[in-house]
């Protein structure tokens, strides 16, 4: 988590200054899964944020703060999953999978 969150960052950051904002066709907010990088990207600091500033003990103490940590994690498992959807057949797994979460 420390070492990927900025990591991760990093690339986003890359990407805004290649491709632009939201001008252009290619540009990074009219990318729907560079969109999807941005929130995992913006989730991933705000679970750093809420695990650095307490202990384990409070953490488990507040189980809205542990629900959405564990659903942050599970938001950053989906980031594999967009890795992996270059190949068609994953990508249409994945799309079949987050169209049956709805």
């Amino acid at each position: 988590s420390l070492f990927f969150t900025p990591l991760y960052t990093a690339e986003g950051l890359l990407k805004i200054a290649g491709f632009g904002l939201v001008r252009d066709e290619r540009s990074y907010f009219r990318d729907p899964w560079c969109i999807f990088d941005g929130c995992v990207i913006l989730v991933s600091w705000i679970d750093l944020l809420m695990t650095s500033g307490s202990s384990s003990a409070e953490q488990t103490s507040e189980s809205s703060n542990l629900l959405v940590i564990r659903l942050v994690r599970f938001i950053r498992v989906l980031r594999v999953a967009r890795a992996a959807s270059k190949l068609s057949a994953t990508k249409l797994m994945v799309e079949v999978v987050v169209r049956g979460l709805y």
